[in-house]
């Protein structure tokens, strides 16, 4: 399937096993959880149409840690904006902003939203994902 060979892809860039960006070390023996990246796509619905929906594209090997929380009064109400930081190995695949994160630390499990995507030292060897948690799971 494309997501398998999209993974096979993936995991064949090679033996980079740390790298230091500024005051931060990014060690492949770090990235301890299981991501997977999921594309909206349009599916056959059994019915001769078709549906958009989320589907997994691929699981990697990464890091995800929190980086900042706020809250704002909005619509006349409190909303809470949580912030992460997602560590992968680099793949070209991978910088596409259209995609979400399942996160699954908690339960019921949760997706992050791109908010943006980098190249950290401009190697191809890690990057970062900035990312914000989806108000609702859809």
């Amino acid at each position: 399937t494309a997501g398998e060979s999209d993974s096979q892809a993936i995991s064949s860039l090679g033996p980079v096993m740390a790298i230091s960006v500024g005051t931060r070390n990014y060690n492949a023996s770090d990235l301890d959880r299981r991501v997977t990246f999921q594309k909206f796509v349009r599916v056959p619905d059994g019915g001769g149409g078709f549906i958009q929906t989320w589907v997994d594209f691929v699981t990697v090997w990464g890091k995800i840690r929190p980086i900042k929380s706020s809250e704002a009064w909005k619509y006349g109400q409190v909303t809470t904006a949580t912030r992460y930081e997602v560590v992968v190995r680099f793949a070209p695949e991978l910088l596409d902003t259209s995609m979400r994160i399942v996160y699954d630390a908690y339960s019921p499990i949760q997706f992050l939203r791109y908010t943006s995507a980098i190249n950290i030292d401009e190697k191809r060897h890690f990057m970062s994902i900035a990312a914000e948690l989806e108000p609702s799971a859809t």
